[in-house]
């Protein structure tokens, strides 16, 4: 019994490592049409997503070495806010395990 309890572990830890493969031609993209994380690197049509230019190169102004990195987005202000009350409004930037939670978790947000 214990052996196989450990040789289903043993494959089950193995078989989550064959969903994260990508293909050559994927890689070869890192760098040019997706980021070095592989998101995409042009933004959104929408433009609430800009295009991604390298991040953060220089420190914000109010930075103090040896203490904890500071907010550099401090000045932007969110677009909308979705909760449970509003999720319909919003629907169309949500995914449908986005549209389940905030149902199930009303008071999540």
């Amino acid at each position: 019994m214990k052996l196989q309890l450990a040789l289903c572990v043993a494959l089950g830890g193995l078989s989550a490592f064959a969903y994260a493969a990508v293909t050559p031609e994927e890689a070869q993209e890192l760098g040019r049409s997706l980021t070095p994380f592989g998101a995409i690197q042009a933004g959104n049509a929408e433009g609430t997503i800009p295009p991604y230019e390298g991040g953060l190169r220089t420190a914000p102004a109010d930075f103090k070495p040896g203490s904890f990195w500071t907010n550099p987005f401090r000045d932007e202000k969110p677009l909308y806010r979705i909760t449970a009350d509003n999720v319909q409004e919003y629907a169309d930037k949500l995914s449908e395990g986005q549209k389940t939670l905030l149902k199930q978790y009303p008071d999540t947000w």
